[in-house]
C-alpha cells in the first residue's frame, strides 16, 4: 500500500474513532434534558450510559474474532453504519427503555471500531511508523472529550435535544465513505476454530467487572451487590486465563494466544496506560464539576476549560515517537508521567479563585505529560504486534483500558464525596432531611443553596477542598505510573521492522493477512 494511502486510511481510522469519544461525552452534558424530554428516572438516566459501557466492554473480544473472520474492513463498515442507525434511533425514541436499547446497541459498534481501528495498526504501519499513527489515533480519541461538550451545550442551548444523537450520523457517514474508498481489506486466509468457551466466558467476566465498578461508583465500595458483580468478575476472568493456557497447551487454538503476553513490550505497554488513565479518569470527573458548581459555568464553558488538557495533549503526541526513537521508551513515558504529576499537583493548589491562566497553565503541563506517557506506551503495547494478531492484540488492549474507566470513576468519585462530606461545615438548625441532601453532592447543595443561601460558601468550600483530596490522589497516580513506566517499559526501540514471529504452539491457527495490504 502507498505511503500516502495508508496515512489518508489511517485518517479515516480517527475519525471513526472521534465518532465514540463524541458520543460518550455528550451524553453527560445531555442527562438534566433527557430526564424532562423521556420523563427518566434517575436509575434510568444511569442506565443510559451503563448500557454504553457493559456491551463496550463485553464486545472487545467478540469484535476480534468478527474481525478476523469478515475482515477488518468489513467489520468497521458495518460498524459504521450500526453505530450512525443506533444515533438515528436514539434522537427518536419515545420512551427511555427504547433509549438503553439504542446505547447498548451503539456500544456494540463502538467496541468494534474501537478494536479493529487500533487492530490495523500493526497491518499497515511497520515498527518504526507505529509510534506516529498511535498518536495520531490518540489525538482523534482524546478530542471528543472537548468537542462533545462544546457541541452539546450549544445543541441543547439552541436546537431540539435530538440533534445531540444525530451529529454523530454525518461524521459515521464521512467515515464510512473514506473507510470504503481507502483501506484495503485484510483478515486472516481461514479463520482457526471458535474458542466458544473462552468467547462467552471473557464475556461474561468483562460485563460483570465492568457493571460492578459502574455500581461502586454510584452506591459507594460498601455496596454488597458491587462487590457480587466484582467478584465474580474477576473469577470468571481467572478461568479464562486458566481455560486459554489449557488451548494453548494442547495445540488448539485460543481465544487469546498465551504467547502474545511473551511479545516484547505488549504487557508493559497495556498495563503502564491502563494505570495511569486513573489520573486522568480524574481530571475529566472533577473538572466539569468544578466549572459549573464552583464557577457557574454552562456545559459549554466547563467544556472550553478543556481545551488546554487537549492542546497539550496534541503537542506530546507529535512529539512523543520522536522522543522516545531519540530518548527511548522508559525515559520518555517516565518523564511524561512525572510532568503531568507536576501539572496535576499544581491543580491541586486550585482554588475558586484561581485565574483562568493558572487553570489553563496546569491542564496544558498534565497534558502534556499525560500524552508522552499515554502515547508512548500505547506505542510500545504494539509495536511488536504481528499483524495477525492485530485484532487479538487490540482487543485486549482496548479492554484492559475500558474497565480502568469505569474503575477510576469509582474510586475518584468516591474519594471526592468522601471528603466533600467530611469537610461540610453546615448551621446545626438545618432540617435534617435539607443536611442529607447536601450531603449527597454539590449540585444537590447548590439546589438547596438557591433556597437557603448561607449554606452556599460552606457547599462550595467543600467540594474545593474534596476536589484537592482527589487531584492529589492523582498526583499519587500519575507518580505511579511514573514508576511503572521506569521499571517495565524498554530502555530502547529497534528503528526497524520487528515483528514477532508466529511460532507459538498456540499461534499456529493464524494466518498472515491478505495481499495488497
Amino acid at each position: 500500500m502507498r505511503t500516502s494511502s495508508k496515512w489518508l486510511a489511517l485518517a479515516a481510522f480517527s475519525l471513526s474513532t472521534l465518532v465514540i469519544g463524541l458520543d460518550a461525552t455528550v451524553l453527560a452534558v445531555a442527562l438534566p434534558t433527557l430526564a424532562r424530554a423521556l420523563n427518566a428516572t434517575q436509575s434510568e438516566l444511569q442506565w443510559f450510559s451503563t448500557a454504553f459501557l457493559l456491551t463496550v466492554a463485553g464486545g472487545m473480544l467478540p469484535a476480534s474474532v468478527i474481525a478476523d473472520r469478515a475482515g477488518r474492513k468489513k467489520t468497521l463498515l458495518a460498524a459504521l453504519v450500526i453505530f450512525g442507525g443506533s444515533a438515528l434511533w436514539s434522537a427518536y425514541v419515545t420512551g427511555p427503555g427504547q433509549l438503553i436499547a439504542a446505547r447498548a446497541i451503539m456500544g456494540f459498534a463502538a467496541a468494534l471500531i474501537s478494536v479493529v481501528t487500533l487492530g490495523v495498526i500493526p497491518v499497515l504501519f511497520d515498527s518504526a511508523e507505529r509510534g506516529k499513527a498511535i498518536g495520531v489515533m490518540m489525538v482523534a480519541t482524546f478530542l471528543g472529550l472537548p468537542i462533545g461538550p462544546l457541541l452539546g451545550g450549544w445543541i441543547l442551548t439552541n436546537f431540539w435535544w435530538g440533534w445531540i444523537f444525530l451529529m454523530n450520523v454525518p461524521v459515521a457517514g464521512l467515515a464510512f465513505v473514506l473507510v470504503l474508498t481507502l483501506v484495503p481489506e485484510s483478515r486472516p486466509d481461514t479463520p482457526g476454530p471458535l474458542d466458544l468457551i473462552g468467547l462467552v466466558l471473557s464475556i461474561g467476566g468483562l460485563t460483570a467487572l465492568c457493571y460492578g465498578f459502574v455500581r461502586a461508583g454510584s452506591n459507594g465500595w460498601a455496596d454488597l451487590e458491587a462487590l457480587t458483580w466484582i467478584g465474580s468478575g474477576v473469577v470468571t476472568l481467572v478461568l479464562v486465563a486458566g481455560w486459554e493456557q489449557h488451548m494453548a497447551a494442547t495445540g488448539q487454538a485460543p481465544l487469546i494466544a498465551p504467547s502474545l503476553f511473551r511479545l516484547r513490550g505488549f504487557t508493559a505497554g497495556t498495563l503502564v496506560p491502563w494505570i495511569g488513565q486513573f489520573a486522568l479518569v480524574g481530571m475529566l470527573f472533577i473538572l466539569p464539576m468544578y466549572g459549573q458548581a464552583v464557577r457557574s459555568e454552562d456545559a459549554m464553558g466547563s467544556g472550553i476549560r478543556l481545551l488546554p488538557l487537549i492542546a497539550g495533549f496534541i503537542v506530546a503526541a507529535v512529539l512523543g515517537d520522536r522522543l522516545a526513537k531519540l530518548l527511548g521508551p522508559k525515559a520518555v513515558a517516565t518523564g511524561g508521567y512525572l510532568i503531568m504529576a507536576v501539572g496535576v499537583f499544581l491543580g491541586a493548589r486550585m482554588t475558586a479563585v484561581s485565574s483562568d491562566l493558572y487553570v489553563a497553565v496546569w491542564l496544558a503541563i498534565a497534558g502534556l505529560g499525560m500524552g508522552l506517557g499515554l502515547v508512548t506506551a500505547a506505542s510500545v503495547a504494539l509495536r511488536y504486534v504481528p499483524a495477525d494478531k492485530a485484532n487479538q492484540a487490540s482487543a485486549v488492549f482496548q479492554a484492559l483500558q475500558k474497565t480502568g474507566g469505569p474503575l477510576g470513576a469509582a474510586v475518584i468519585g468516591s474519594a471526592l464525596s468522601q471528603a466533600y462530606q467530611q469537610h461540610l461545615a453546615l448551621p446545626p438548625d438545618l432540617p435534617g432531611g435539607m443536611t442529607d441532601t447536601i450531603k449527597s453532592g454539590v449540585f444537590q447543595g447548590l439546589a438547596v443553596a438557591d433556597r437557603v443561601p448561607l449554606v452556599r460558601s460552606a457547599v462550595r468550600d467543600a467540594f474545593d477542598t474534596g476536589m484537592a483530596t482527589t487531584l492529589w490522589i492523582c498526583v499519587g497516580i500519575a507518580i505511579a505510573a511514573a514508576l511503572a513506566a521506569l521499571v517495565l517499559l524498554p530502555g530502547r526501540v529497534d528503528t526497524a521492522d520487528r515483528t514477532a514471529p508466529t511460532s507459538a504452539p498456540e499461534m499456529r491457527h493464524s494466518r498472515n493477512p491478505a495481499p495488497g495490504v
